[in-house]
């Protein structure tokens, strides 16, 4: 069996997993969560408060993103050296291969968006243009929570994973 082109890209392994694969859990309690959390801001009249978290949240959130960034590259190495290579073609043939390799490439390109928009506030504020920043932090949050949730979800699709690899 050969693979066509648009099955391996990020597109193509979304419409393979599904939609259930972007609307889940993760996205449900981040959304709840910073919904919650911008509604006490607006509700409190705190949000131009944002400016004093801007000095040091972004880098914090940045090294963090790039620390889990490396763990979760790091894991995706050591599950693909684990598979069973026996049972590859199967996989791959059943398209379940892919259903169990794009959670790796969503995280990372969650922690991808968290590290990016984390240095786009900072190059902002370093630059003095102030006019997004707080949006662009709010979006940070939401990023960062996001994917902190997606990425303990990953953890229990690894166990699953090493469960169902030890039975064959």
């Amino acid at each position: 069996m050969s693979l066509l082109y648009k099955e391996t890209t990020f597109l193509g392994l979304i419409r393979i997993v599904g939609l259930k694969m972007i609307l889940n859990w993760s996205f449900f309690w981040s959304t709840t969560l910073m919904s919650a959390f911008i509604f006490i801001l607006i509700s409190t009249n705190n949000f131009n408060k944002l400016n004093l978290a801007l000095e040091r949240i972004p880098e914090i959130l940045v090294g963090a993103s790039a620390s889990i960034f490396t763990i979760v590259l790091a894991a995706l190495a050591i599950i693909i050296a684990t598979f069973n290579k026996k049972i590859l073609p199967r996989l791959l043939l059943s398209k379940l291969l892919h259903k169990f390799l794009f959670p790796f490439w969503k995280a990372m390109v969650l922690w991808g968006f968290s590290i990016l928009a984390g240095l786009t506030i900072i190059v902002l504020y370093e630059m003095e243009i102030y006019k997004f920043l707080d949006y662009t932090l709010i979006f940070n949050l939401y990023i960062f929570i996001y994917s902190l949730f997606y990425t303990i979800g990953l953890t229990g699709h690894v166990i699953r994973h090493v469960l169902q690899s030890s039975q064959t």
